[in-house]
């Protein structure tokens, strides 16, 4: 026993080692060499060029440039001009053998002379055997191209549809240029083979068959279409002829336009258009309701209905010419369908059927 100046005894040598003690000091000694106290991994340039380093270990080979990581994944360049890529675990993912890449939401666009690619941090999703991969649309599909054809992948990357339509795009209608946005509608989308146009869903089932001369609009309930030189419109499993042949042929712009009622004529031709205006649109604000699917996705957009004023101001054969998905068209023909009789268009004098196309905005 050890003792002070005061004559107080020190008795801790005397304490039994413990089992427990002995494995806590063999826990101990076997971590510490593991232990970085502060060190981090760290890109250092050096004579063969930029490295990521973790304390004085090399980790990954040597570069010309190594750039910020983007989305998990930082693009490096090697001393063949060429361009790879590492994930946050400092491991390429590819080979350096790109041209160009371009990094877009977690993935990368890659390019070998003229064809296209996609890597993701876990790899090559698609090779460079592509004409043309577009960028992720707001449902996070993106078209490809090949051969001439389109298809069309998932956020991940897979193959949802190999390159099999002439054309895929919301806005395809094929009998006049309306462009092809590759934007889903209701989950649908319009496609094209030769000079046939259908529907398909985001998995690429066929809903509608690649059989119609042109599609107008449509949605999960409403399918406006032109088939053996007639037009119809299927509307909740009902399909019903349309007057589309009058539509093309009725004139939209006459000496007096068709205008909403609750104005008086008078002499001021420019005040009376005015004033109907101001009553459609108060008579659209009163009835206009936002479809609550369209509200919780945030679709917004404008929305393009045509119709007929009859030459008694009845308003007939209404249909969606624009459709933005959600119920936003569904609830624009819905306003339409509600409305009075119209004061009449006239051309010389007289009564005439015209037609007429009116836009509705959809802002959240």
């Amino acid at each position: 026993m050890l003792t002070n100046g005061l004559g107080q005894s020190y008795s801790f040598l005397r304490r039994k080692i413990t089992p427990s003690y002995v494995y806590f000091f063999l826990v101990l000694l076997f971590f510490l060499p593991q232990l970085s106290f502060g060190q981090k991994i760290q890109m250092k340039e050096k004579k063969r060029g930029w490295a990521y380093f973790d304390g004085k270990k090399r980790i990954t080979n040597f570069y010309e440039v190594i750039k910020n990581f983007e989305g998990g994944l930082a693009k490096v360049k090697g001393q063949n001009e060429k361009w790879g890529l590492l994930n946050e675990q400092f491991r390429e993912v590819t080979k350096v053998k790109f041209d160009e890449i371009n990094i877009i939401h977690g993935k990368a666009y890659t390019r070998q002379a003229s064809k296209y690619g996609l890597v993701t941090s876990e790899g090559e999703k698609l090779n460079c055997v592509y004409e043309e991969i577009g960028p992720l649309n707001p449902q996070g599909f993106a078209k490809i191209k090949q051969f001439g054809e389109y298809g069309f992948i998932d956020f991940e990357g897979n193959i949802v549809i190999s390159p099999t339509y002439t054309a895929i795009g919301t806005n395809l209608i094929g009998d006049e240029e309306s462009g092809d946005e590759f934007k889903f509608i209701d989950g649908l989308i319009t496609v094209q083979k030769e000079e046939k146009f259908g529907v398909i869903n985001q998995n690429g089932q066929i809903v509608h068959p690649i059989e119609y001369e042109a599609i107008y609009s449509f949605n999960k309930t409403y399918f406006a279409y032109k088939k053996d030189n007639q037009f119809y419109v299927n509307e909740k499993g009902k399909t019903a002829m349309l007057e589309m042949e009058a539509h093309k042929n009725l004139p939209s712009i006459v000496d007096e336009s068709p205008q909403f009622p609750g104005c008086e004529k008078g002499d001021n031709l420019e005040a009376y258009k005015a004033c109907a205006q101001e009553k459609l649109f108060d008579f659209i604000q009163k009835e206009f309701s936002y479809p609550k699917y369209a509200k919780t996705l945030g679709i917004e957009g404008n929305v393009v209905i045509q119709f007929i004023v009859e030459k008694d101001g009845e308003i007939t054969n209404a249909v969606i010419l624009r459709e933005i998905g959600g119920g936003c068209g569904k609830e624009a023909l819905r306003i339409i369908r509600a409305m009075p009789k119209w004061n009449p268009g006239k051309q010389e004098g007289k009564t005439m059927r015209t037609l007429v196309q009116l836009p509705f905005t959809f802002k959240i």
